[in-house]
Order: structure tokens, then sequence, then C-alpha cells
């Protein structure tokens, strides 16, 4: 279908473009010629302003000039001259840039060549009333400064200015208008340029479209609805085998699992056969010893018991000793009070009473060892004291350890009797199961075997199909493309 359209759509475009780049460029060729005009438009607009700048400029330069004479001749001063020296130089610049501007117009060139005459004949006005104030001739100065014939002068230069303006104004006028017209011209250029190229574009696309979009547009949508129904069927195969295959695969790996599973299962029977053998000898063995160590901890309570009611009637006797002691520090202080006593007593009976006062001495020093000695002995009493109390709270809480002990064993006698019993169980059942393991793994065998041919039957299958919805994609993805271009 393509090939019978081809010479249609190629000559309709070559003749469209034809037209498009033809219109385009007379177009292009109008549009510059008017931009031209609008430019050398904005520029003489330019120039005007230009001009009138200046002669707005000479007339002020005229009148510093004239400041600068009129201040010099009423005060005499030289400084009241600085505006007449400072302007004089640029009011022919000035001058010279106006003639620049207009030479292109023989009447302002001949207008600006009688402003200069005037303003050169003002001037020198200026300069002889100031020469002659310099001179001392001042009243002359005066009276030509009273005779009007400067004012004359300036009337005469404003004159000319006004008339030069009045034409520059006037060519202002045509020159904007003329800047109006280029610009709208170029506008009514720009827009039907642009209405020529829509239009063109739009034949175009409506040519190309009836030739060539429309009949394949319809032959892609045909297509792509047969692709489309090809592929929905060819995943549907390719997802069924897959599901096959993965339920294979997932069949067969269980399968391998079950046999891995059984053969563990009776390494595991023979080693908890062997386990239960060494259990059931270490249980009668420990049996032993737990009747053993009943037997040891009853014995053990009887012997913590005597030992806490020894240390009973050891705290007691302690009590004993430690009032006597009490009683010993009483007599301790006495005796001291007492020697201490006969001291005092000695010493009054004078030499008589030396020897007797030296026994005082020694009974006193007895009495403050005793007392000392009393004082240890208290202190020893409250630690062994202390030590006893303790040791019987430990033995209240051993004869309670023993009497769990005790307890413990008995239970763990009754218990080992029982693993005994359920040893003897666990070892018939174990070899139950390894027999039927045996059966098992046989059986699991050939099942593997089978479901491997299935698998690479299921993944051939899928290998095809998988080639054939790449064909499918490929061929979608040039629809899409040739979709996009039209």
């Amino acid at each position: 279908m393509m090939n019978h359209f081809s010479p249609n759509l190629k000559n309709v475009m070559a003749v469209a473009f034809v037209i498009i780049f033809a219109m385009l460029g007379i177009l292009k060729y109008r549009e510059l010629g008017l931009v031209q005009n609008s430019i050398d438009s904005a520029e003489w607009v330019k120039h005007t302003y230009q001009v009138t700048s200046l002669l707005d400029k000479n007339l002020l330069l005229l009148d510093d000039a004239e400041t600068g004479q009129r201040g010099y001749l009423l005060t005499g001063r030289e400084e009241y001259l600085e505006p007449f020296i400072s302007a004089s130089p640029r009011i022919g610049e000035n001058l010279d840039d106006l003639l620049s501007l207009v030479r292109y117009n023989p009447a302002l060139v001949a207008r600006v060549g009688q402003l200069k005459d005037l303003t050169n004949q003002k001037l020198t006005e200026l300069n002889q009333t100031i020469v002659l104030k310099k001179a001392g001739k001042s009243e002359e100065a005066l009276n030509l400064v009273i005779s009007n014939k400067g004012k004359s002068i300036m009337d005469n230069i404003r004159s000319a200015q006004r008339e030069m303006a009045t034409v520059e104004q006037n060519l202002l006028a045509q020159r904007e208008q003329s800047l109006l017209n280029a610009q709208a011209a170029q506008s009514r250029s720009t827009l039907a340029g642009g209405l020529i190229t829509a239009g063109l574009l739009i034949f175009l696309y409506f040519a190309v479209f009836r030739i060539v979009i429309l009949p394949l547009s319809n032959l892609v949508k045909s297509l792509k609805l047969s692709l489309v129904e090809s592929y929905a069927q060819s995943t549907q195969q390719e997802k069924s085998l897959s599901q096959q295959a993965v339920a294979v695969t997932e069949t067969s790996s269980t399968v391998e699992e079950l046999t891995a599973s059984a053969i563990m299962l009776q390494k595991q029977g023979n080693s908890v056969i062997d386990i239960v053998k060494v259990s059931k000898a270490a249980t009668i063995k420990e049996q032993i010893k737990s009747t053993e160590n009943l037997k040891e901890a009853e014995s053990l309570s009887i012997k913590m018991k005597g030992m806490s009611d020894s240390v009973a009637a050891l705290a007691a006797q302690l009590e004993s000793v430690k009032l006597l002691s009490n009683t010993i520090s009483d007599i301790s202080k006495e005796t001291n009070i007492l020697a201490l006593n006969a001291s005092v007593e000695s010493a009054r009976a004078g030499e008589p009473g030396k020897g007797f006062a030296e026994i005082a001495k020694q009974i006193r020093n007895l009495a403050d060892q005793s007392k000392a000695n009393v004082e240890k002995s208290i202190k020893i009493i409250a630690d062994v004291d202390r030590q006893s109390n303790a040791m019987i709270m430990e033995s209240d809480g051993m004869i309670k350890t023993v009497d769990k002990v005790a307890t413990n064993a008995s239970e763990s006698n009754q218990a080992f009797e029982f693993l005994s019993k359920m040893s003897n169980e666990i070892n018939s059942n174990v070899m139950e199961i390894i027999l039927n393991s045996n059966q098992q793994t046989k059986a699991l065998g050939q099942i593997d075997m089978t479901m491997r041919d299935i698998t690479i039957r299921a993944n051939e299958i899928v290998g095809g199909v998988n080639i054939t919805n790449g064909n499918i994609e490929r061929l979608n993805a040039g629809i899409v493309v040739i979709e996009k271009i039209i």
C-alpha cells in the first residue's frame, strides 16, 4: 500500500514546499525592506531631536557669555568674565556640530551659516565692550551696550533659530509618520506571511492525511489488533507452561528434599537408638547415685541440726560470760576509785603514807589493766556472738537446702524409673521409622526421575514461546513507531 501512494505523496510534498519557500522568500524580502525603512525613519527622528538640542544649546551658551560680559562691566572684576571665557570656544564647536548634522540639506546649511555670522557678530560686540572696559573707557562700553546693537543681534539669532526649529519640527512630524507607516506595513507583511504559511501547511497536512496517513492508520489498527490477540494467546500459553514447569520443579525439589529427609531420618534413627542405649545406661547409673545422695542428704540434715543446737548453746554461754565481764568491769571502776582515794589519803599522811601510796598506785594500774582486758573480752564476745548468730541462720538455711535436695533426689529417682520405661518404647518406635524410611526412599527416587523428564520438555516449550513473544514485541514496536510518524 505504501508503494501505491508514494508517488502522489512525493509530488504533493514537492509542490507544497516549493510554494511555501517561494512565498516565504518574497515576504522575507519585503519584510527586510520594511525593516530598513523603519530603521531609517527612526534615525531621522533621532536626527531632528539632535538638531533641536544643539539650537537650544547655542542660546544657552550665548546667554552665559552675555552674563559674564554684563557682570564684568558692572563690577570690573576679572572673575566675572569666567562664563564669557568658558562659553566662547564652546559656541564655535556647537555650531560646527550643527553644520555637520544639516549638511544633507542646502537650505539648512545656509541658515546655519547665517546663524554662525550672527553669533560671531554678537561675540564681537561682547568682546568690544570688555576691551573698552579694560582700557578704562567704561562710558564708551556702556554706550555701546545701550545702543541696542547687541539686543538687535540676539533678536536676529533667536529669529533664525526659531525658523530652523520650525523646519525641523515639520520634518519631525513627517519622519514620525513615515516611521509609523513603515512599522504598520511591516506588521501587515508579517501577518500576511504567517497566514499564507499556515494555510499552506494546513493544505499540506490534509493532503498527506488523505493520501497516506488515513489508509496507513487503518492498516496499523488492524495489524495491531491481530498482534494484541496473538500476543495475549502466546502470553497465556507461556504462563501456563511456566506454571507447569514451576510446579514440576517445585515437586522435583520436594521429592529431593523428602529423599534427603528420609535418609537423614534413617541416620537420625540410628543415632537415636545409640543415644537411647547410652541414656538408659546413664539413667540407671544416675538412679543409683540419686539413691546414695538421698541417704547422704538425710544424714547431713541430722548433723546440721545437731550443729545448730551446739551453736545455740554456745551463744547462751557467751551471754553468761558477757554478764560476768560487765561485773568485772564495774569492780575495776570501783577499785580504781578506791585506789585514787587511797593515794589522796596517803598524800595527806605525808612520809608514813608513801608505802601505802605506792600500793594504791599498783592497785590502780591493775584495775586499769583489768578494765582494758574486760573491754577487749566484751568486744571478742560480741564478735563471737554475731558469728554464732550468723552460723545459726546459715545452719537453718543449709538444713532447708538439704531437705530440698533430699526431696529433689526422691523425685529424680522416680523420674529415672519413668525415663527407663520411655527409652524402651522409643527404641521400638525408631526401629519401625527406619524401616518405613527405606521404603519411602526407593519410591521417591522413581518419582524424581519422572519429574526431571517432564521439566526438560516443559522448558523446551517455554523457550519456543519466548522466541515467538520476542518477535511479536519487535513487530509491535515497529507499529508504535509508525503510529508516532502518522
